[in-house]
């Protein structure tokens, strides 16, 4: 069992499904209104909330993730799977980011640091993730 377990742990991502996630990510903040800063997703009222709450009505670049995947993989996706493409997502848009933009080993911070960072705005993280896309594109 413990091999069989290992072997699903490292199989890679489909750069198709990553492209699908992102995507849907870019489809789902397309809009000003639905990208928020400071908090994975918010509701109407602008109160942080989990960014697959029912009430989230815009999302980080890293919250928009969440609802982009599920999508993808439905409500009954392991969470092997669900990490996988989770881990391979944010890696093609970290590998995205502007060459002045600081990197460290956590990706998701940094990814949140973009998004939060105050001279950064709505088109620039739409544009992180269409270079994030035209890099799979190039694979």
């Amino acid at each position: 069992m413990t091999v069989r377990f290992e072997a699903l742990l490292t199989r890679e991502v489909d750069r198709r499904v990553v492209t699908c996630a992102l995507i849907r990510q870019r489809e789902l903040l397309a809009e000003p209104q639905c990208w928020t800063r400071g908090a994975l997703a918010r509701t109407l009222l602008k109160q942080a909330v989990v960014p697959l709450a029912d009430n989230a009505l815009s999302w980080s670049l890293t919250g928009a993730l969440a609802p982009s995947m599920l999508g993808i993989l439905g409500p009954r996706a392991s969470q092997v799977d669900w990490r996988r493409l989770q881990e391979a997502s944010l890696v093609a848009l970290w590998e995205a980011l502007p060459a002045e933009h600081p990197r460290t080993n956590l990706v998701t911070s940094d990814l949140d640091g973009f998004n939060d960072y105050v001279g950064t705005d709505h088109q620039d993280v739409l544009d992180l993730i269409d270079r994030a896309l035209d890099s799979l594109d190039a694979l």
